[in-house]
C-alpha cells in the first residue's frame, strides 16, 4: 500500500472507527514523521483519546528535528505532547544540549521559548551558566545559577573559583562582583548547608581583610569566626584552592596573634590552619616572643 493508500486508510478510520484508531494507523504508517505531525495537529487528534500514538509521533520528529540542529524546533514539537513528565525531560535535555548558545547570546527573556514554548525561565538561565562554566567564565556561570535560584550550584562555584581567585588577586572589583553575588543568597546564605565553611567564610574573611587595610576596628568574634571554620572550608584542593588557602590561613594567624589577649587557646587554633612547616615555625616563633607557645 502506499502513502496515498494509507492516507485514505487513516482518514476512513477516522470517520467510521474514530480517533484513537485513526491515531494508531497514522504512528504505525511509513509517511514521514514531519507529514504525520502535521496531520495530527490539522485533524486535531493531540486533543482526543490516543495520546500514546500521537505522543509516539511527536517524539520521533522532535528527535529527528534535534539531531539536524533545529533544537528549538524540536522543543515546540515535544511541547505537544501528552505525557508531561516526558515533555520536561526532552525540553531540558534539548535544552541544556545547546547550552553553548545562551553562553553566546544570553537569555532573551522575551524568546519565543519563554513566550509561546512555555520553556521555564530557570531552565534557560541553568543552560547559560552551564555554557559560561563551559567556556570558563566561572563569574558568568555564578551569577546565572543565581539567578536560576540554584544556590547549591552557584555556592559551589564561588567555592571552587571566586573566593580562592578573589584571595590571591585581591582585586577591588571583582571583590564587589563577588560580594553582590553572595548577598543574592536568601536568609543570608542559611538556606546552603555548611554556609558558614563556604561563601560565608570568604564573605567574612574579605570584609576583615577589607577593614584592616582601612584601619577600621577587626571584631574579636568574627577572628574567632575565621579560626574555627578555616579548617573545614569546602574545596577541592587544586593549585589554586590550596594557595588561596595558605594566603587565608597566614591572614588570620597573624591576625589571631595580634588580638591572642583576647581569644582563647590562640596556639592551638593556629596549629588547626592549614599552613605549612615553615609558616608554623614563624608563627610559633612570634608566639614565643609573646610568650606564648604553640601546643606539642
Amino acid at each position: 500500500m502506499g502513502q496515498l493508500g494509507e492516507l485514505l486508510q487513516i482518514h476512513s478510520a477516522m470517520q467510521t472507527k474514530g480517533s484513537q484508531d485513526a491515531g494508531s494507523l497514522l504512528s504505525r504508517s511509513t509517511l514521514g514523521n514531519e507529514f504525520k505531525w502535521l496531520m495530527l495537529q490539522v485533524l486535531k487528534l493531540s486533543d482526543m483519546d490516543c495520546s500514546l500514538s500521537l505522543d509516539s509521533v511527536a517524539l520521533s520528529y522532535g528527535d529527528e528535528l534535534e539531531a539536524s540542529g533545529l533544537w528549538k524546533e524540536a522543543v515546540f514539537v515535544f511541547s505537544t505532547m501528552h505525557d508531561e513528565a516526558l515533555v520536561e525531560e526532552k525540553i531540558r535535555s534539548a535544552v541544556l544540549s545547546n547550552a553553548a548558545d545562551f553562553a553566546h547570546d544570553g537569555v532573551d527573556e522575551n524568546s519565543s521559548l519563554v513566550k509561546e514554548y512555555k520553556v521555564p525561565l530557570g531552565l534557560l538561565h541553568e543552560a547559560c551558566a552551564i555554557g559560561n562554566k563551559c567556556k570558563g567564565d566561572m563569574w558568568g556561570c555564578a551569577e546565572s545559577y543565581v539567578t536560576a535560584g540554584l544556590w547549591k550550584d552557584a555556592h559551589d562555584t564561588i567555592c571552587d573559583e571566586l573566593g580562592p581567585s578573589v584571595v590571591i588577586s585581591e582585586d577591588a572589583v571583582l571583590l564587589a562582583r563577588l560580594e553582590s553575588i553572595i548577598s543574592c543568597f536568601p536568609e543570608e546564605g542559611g538556606i546552603v548547608p555548611n554556609w558558614n565553611q563556604g561563601a560565608g567564610f570568604y564573605a567574612k574573611y574579605l570584609d576583615i581583610m577589607k577593614a584592616a587595610e582601612e584601619h577600621r576596628t577587626v571584631e574579636t568574634n568574627d577572628i574567632v569566626f575565621l579560626l574555627e571554620n578555616a579548617a573545614q572550608v569546602k574545596t577541592k584542593k587544586t593549585f589554586k584552592q590550596n594557595v588561596a588557602s595558605k594566603i587565608v590561613s597566614k591572614q588570620i594567624a597573624e591576625l589571631a596573634i595580634d588580638h591572642r589577649d583576647d581569644i582563647p587557646d590562640v596556639p592551638r587554633k593556629i596549629q588547626a590552619l592549614a599552613v605549612g612547616e615553615n609558616e608554623k615555625v614563624y608563627f610559633e616563633s612570634r608566639l614565643h616572643l609573646c610568650e606564648v607557645h604553640l601546643m606539642s
